[in-house]
């Protein structure tokens, strides 16, 4: 019991343990940060043992969801001090806890961004290209140039695959621990290989770090989450793994953003039938295009996307 109560004393969060008709053994009562229209008499316990969060007016918020929004920060971040305060027993995608292949991941090329790269970025993202290279830290490489890599047997050989291409980094709790090339010639996406992860790409979801409340929007491929920014994950195509559902199911609300094709509505029907007794599960369906990076090309287009952003508002 001394961990979450020093922890709410340190960051002068309000509860109560005795004294008000919600409190009862083996939990800590704090005011509800997702009741409607706010909550003064202490609705929201959490189980002293566990980390289990259950408001009596709003029902159940994952753990990371109540310390995101009792703190002011994002759940990567509150996943880190549920760790520390339940002694791991709070569900965590900790990298410490996981098998990692290697201890570093290289990215191909040089960090630099290419005319030919640029061009097509500009195409993709118009006005926004400068700020979606910032905020993603992307990179290029050349036509002709060979980069370094290491095979099934961790010998060092070249590969000219990850040419023409721009280099797309998967963090998790803010560390590179993948990466993978869009050739910009072929259109064609390429992970990297096994070889070259510390943490499978499809055991997580990329861009799970910069979502900074508890409603997430998934999508199929990187430039489409990139186009919603912050609080747009995705799952590197619309196969997806039981690793990033039960991500997805951490949140409270999860809109499903998938490609309006056919590979897109089957996949989006079945993970909305594995999160749908999880979490509450929204298909977001678009006409103005037929990923969410093709709605940046019209005036239409654009104002469907922006309606589709004020759903993490």
């Amino acid at each position: 019991m001394s961990n979450i109560i020093d922890f709410l004393d340190d960051h002068s969060i309000p509860y109560m343990t005795t004294g008000n008709h919600h409190c009862r053994q083996g939990w800590v009562q704090v005011c509800c940060p997702f009741c409607f229209g706010g909550d003064s008499n202490y609705h929201l316990g959490i189980n002293i043992e566990e980390g289990y969060c259950n408001c009596y007016k709003c029902g159940y918020h994952s753990t990371e969801a109540v310390f995101s929004a009792l703190l002011g920060v994002r759940r990567t971040d509150a996943k880190h001090l549920i760790t520390r305060i339940f002694s791991g027993k709070a569900e965590t995608h900790d990298l410490r806890k996981v098998a990692l292949r290697h201890m570093s991941v290289t990215l191909p090329g040089e960090g630099k961004m290419y005319l030919n790269a640029y061009e097509y970025l500009t195409r993709r993202f118009m006005e926004d290209t400068d700020a979606i290279i910032k905020h993603y830290n992307l990179s290029a490489t050349k036509s002709d140039d060979m980069y370094p890599t290491v095979n099934a047997l961790s010998q060092p050989i070249s590969t000219n695959k990850y040419a023409n291409s721009i280099v797309i980094p998967n963090y998790l709790q803010m560390q590179l621990v993948s990466f993978q090339c869009n050739n910009y010639f072929k259109k064609q996406y390429i992970t990297a290989a096994k070889t070259e992860e510390m943490i499978p790409c499809k055991s997580f979801l990329w861009g799970i770090d910069f979502v900074p409340a508890d409603t997430v929007i998934v999508c199929e491929a990187a430039y489409d989450a990139m186009s919603v920014g912050d609080g747009a994950v995705h799952t590197h195509g619309c196969c997806f793994t039981r690793e990033q559902v039960q991500e997805l199911a951490t949140f409270s609300k999860v809109y499903i953003a998938y490609d309006m094709d056919d590979a897109g509505e089957k996949s989006a029907k079945q993970l909305m039938s594995q999160l749908s007794h999880r979490t509450s599960v929204h298909r977001i369906h678009f006409s103005g295009g037929k990923d969410l990076n093709e709605l940046l090309k019209t005036k239409n287009g654009r104002e469907e996307l922006a309606e589709i952003k004020e759903l993490l508002k």
